[in-house]
């Protein structure tokens, strides 16, 4: 008879604990909140003028792992920073939702140097968000593989710039064009890696350029030996 009573005051406690973290739950709608702040190049000492700031709603949602979803219910306001870099939004949430984000939205030219998203649950007060980007600017590169480089394709891994597939270099004595986007006060590490097909490891070749100092499109012209290539 014990037995049986223990079970089921587990069972009936183990049902009210996946009640309550399933339970669903959000924000009384039409509360109004002031997000304000700046949005700087604290590198070159310059606000990042005419960048969207998107306000995103979304439903916090407990699940029985470490750990919550999240999901996005819409997008619920924007604003683009003034001349100075400084932004001021009043948005209204819709009562679907439990917390919100404020994103800096970036681009090839603004690279985010901390988080350019920013989580916040407060409601109906004032509060301040600062963004930290840095302003990057165009080079053209030239990248040749000399005859003697083996283990193709090699990837080419900017800091700052994603090339997709056309990080992939493939063949020896091409011109391969690429277009990156590159910090002008700092030299900037690209690297390129490959793997050793007969040993089966990875190797790299690093190759350091320097700072450009302007804001006009430069180039840069890499060519690439056996040699440069090391283990990693």
């Amino acid at each position: 008879m014990n037995t049986l009573y223990f079970k089921i005051i587990l069972v009936f406690f183990l049902s009210s604990l996946l009640s309550s973290c399933f339970k669903d739950t959000t924000d009384e709608g039409g509360i109004e909140t002031r997000l304000y702040g700046s949005v700087l190049d604290t590198n070159n000492n310059i606000p990042v003028t005419n960048l969207k700031i998107r306000i995103a709603e979304y439903n916090d949602v407990p699940n029985i792992a470490p750990g919550n979803q999240e999901d996005f219910i819409q997008f619920i306001d924007s604003t683009t920073t003034d001349s100075n870099g400084n932004y001021d939004v009043t948005f209204t949430n819709s009562g679907l939702g439990d917390t919100y984000y404020i994103t800096a939205i970036t681009n090839d030219s603004i690279y985010a140097i901390e988080s350019s998203s920013i989580e916040f649950d407060e409601l109906g007060e004032d509060l301040q968000f600062d963004f930290r980007l840095l302003h990057l600017y165009p080079m053209n590169l030239t990248v040749k593989l000399d005859t003697d480089v083996q283990y193709t394709p090699i990837r080419m891994r900017p800091e700052y710039t994603g090339l997709g597939e056309l990080n992939k270099l493939k063949f020896v004595d091409v011109d391969y064009s690429r277009s990156i986007y590159t910090d002008k006060n700092t030299s900037e590490l690209i690297r390129f890696t490959r793997r050793d097909t007969l040993t089966g490891d990875y190797q790299i070749a690093e190759v350091i350029i320097p700072e450009t100092n302007t804001t006009s499109a430069t180039q840069f012209d890499i060519f690439l030996r056996e040699e440069d290539f090391r283990d990693q």
